[in-house]
């Protein structure tokens, strides 16, 4: 697990292209992360399928002792929106 004392730090834009240059490789233009957090003690972000459900975002962090979880989406552009917090471009959460 990743301990961080902002969010910001974990997209930069330097992050999310390198992400986004392995997926684009296979014809994939967003991607979905389930982020689980333990507030003031870790985040950690999980790329999931393009099935990956919410309820199952939120039984991993369950399972992880997390108590709260981000649906994101990183798009080939570079640019992500974090849907939890009103973030309005959807992947297909």
């Amino acid at each position: 697990m990743l301990k961080i004392s902002s969010y910001t730090k974990l997209f930069t834009p330097s992050i999310i292209n390198q992400k986004l240059s392995y997926i684009s490789k296979f014809g994939i233009s967003e991607v979905k992360v389930c982020s689980i957090v333990l507030p003031g003690l870790w985040r950690d972000n999980l790329v999931v399928p393009p099935n990956f459900s919410t309820a199952e975002c939120t039984a991993f962090a369950s399972s992880m002792g997390a108590l709260s979880t981000e649906r994101v989406c990183l798009f080939e552009d570079g640019s992500f929106s974090i849907l939890d917090r009103g973030g309005n471009r959807n992947c297909g959460w």
